[in-house]
């Protein structure tokens, strides 16, 4: 199998990151003290963490977005367009609830997606310690197929996550169990907020971008399996 990246700029580097810390301290919301302490907890954490997020960016929308092109020889626009309309239903649900828009002829799917993260994050106890903890978290995002014989390309825009707090006493008061979304763009800068917030953060986007190939791979493979599925 071959995915054909068709947009592969970077929206953020570690080099940005860091000018970002310098640009606090220039105008006066950290010292250079913090600077370099803050410094040098960024660089350790890419160590740890394998190294800053490598995700596709659109400089004319300003937006992260995710477009590939799947080569499928032999293959036919109309079984490309029923195979994706298959899986769809496997990993979302009903299409009626995540289908915005379907037209054979012009060769178009648009539907809105989902898949469920586990990411790493540091939390930090009364006391100071920190430890590292596992959170939950849900990345929905719109899917735009354009389907031709042989090819589809498939692009992925608007990705937001949903996150739940609350459902338990704290102090005995009980806290209510709520909902909240936030789009990947609020993730960035990282370096904008305390560095006990990086490795969420991080690991959060980098989780995001793996599932996101797994998607890619999985509708890749289904629809070369169009024979064998009736092959018995």
């Amino acid at each position: 199998m071959e995915i054909i990246p068709i947009k592969d700029a970077i929206g953020q580097t570690k080099e940005l990151e860091m000018a970002h810390l310098y640009e606090m301290v220039k105008s006066g919301q950290i010292t250079n003290v913090t600077f370099n302490t803050y410094g040098k907890e960024w660089n350790n954490l890419l160590a740890e963490m394998g190294g800053y997020p490598d995700l596709p960016y659109n400089e004319r929308t300003k937006s992260i977005e995710f477009s590939q092109v799947l080569d499928l020889p032999n293959i036919d626009k109309r079984t490309i367009y029923n195979r994706i309309l298959e899986w769809s239903a496997l990993h979302f649900g009903s299409l009626n609830s995540v289908i915005h828009y379907d037209d054979f002829e012009t060769g178009k799917i648009i539907l809105k997606g989902w898949f469920g993260i586990t990411y790493k994050f540091d939390t930090k106890s009364f006391w100071g310690i920190e430890k590292e903890s596992i959170s939950l978290s849900e990345c929905s995002e719109t899917y735009i197929f354009t389907i031709k014989d042989n090819k589809v390309k498939i692009e992925i825009t608007n990705l937001q996550y949903e996150s739940t707090i609350g459902g338990m006493y704290v102090a005995g008061s009980y806290i209510p169990e709520s909902k909240t979304y936030r789009s990947i763009h609020s993730l960035y800068p990282i370096t904008k907020d305390e560095p006990i917030t990086w490795k969420g953060k991080l690991s959060l986007l980098e989780e995001t971008k793996d599932n996101i190939t797994l998607y890619l791979t999985s509708l890749y493979i289904y629809i070369e399996n169009h024979i064998n599925d009736y092959n018995f």
